[in-house]
């Protein structure tokens, strides 16, 4: 196969220099249709909860960019928070006790993040005045009846 005269192990490292460079991500995006109209208000099967019947007049984006237009959005045209912030304290952990499932978690994030608030003056904050910040909580949480969850999968299975 030519390759137009270039090695094969450079082809690899361009692509890791663009990565680290965050233009391969951008590079590759192309915009992905939006939804099938199934959004209610409401809990409902089958469809997506929108936050905006319950959180109206909440921080956060106050307005749509250019990346969502023609029910199409475009990665690419999205601006991200600034910075990357890494969670080394993250935990969660999910164990059984009885018939209860339980969740506990300090709601910090397992995977990198911008930095919160997002900054003024950030591309970002055109869109998104998040003025919250990211930290440790404790959150125990205990899951629904085992029991009750087997029941339920067995009627759905339709055993």
């Amino acid at each position: 196969m030519d390759r137009g005269g270039a090695s094969p192990v450079l082809i690899p490292r361009a692509l890791a220099l663009l990565a680290a460079a965050g233009l391969a991500t951008q590079a590759f995006a192309h915009p992905l249709p939006l939804g099938d109209g199934r959004v209610s208000d409401a809990p409902r099967r089958g469809y997506v909860v929108t936050c905006q019947g319950f959180m109206s007049g909440a921080p956060g984006a106050h307005r749509t960019g250019e990346w969502i237009a023609n029910g199409m959005w475009d990665p690419a045209g999205k601006p991200v928070v600034e910075g990357e912030v890494d969670w080394p304290n993250a935990a969660i952990s999910i164990s059984r006790e009885g018939d209860s499932r339980i969740v506990r978690a300090n709601n910090l994030p397992r995977h990198p993040t911008g930095v919160f608030p997002i900054r003024p003056g950030s591309r970002a904050f055109d869109y998104d005045r998040n003025p919250n910040r990211i930290g440790e909580q404790r959150i125990p949480a205990a899951g629904g009846d085992l029991q009750r969850l087997r029941r339920r999968r067995a009627r759905r299975a339709g055993l």
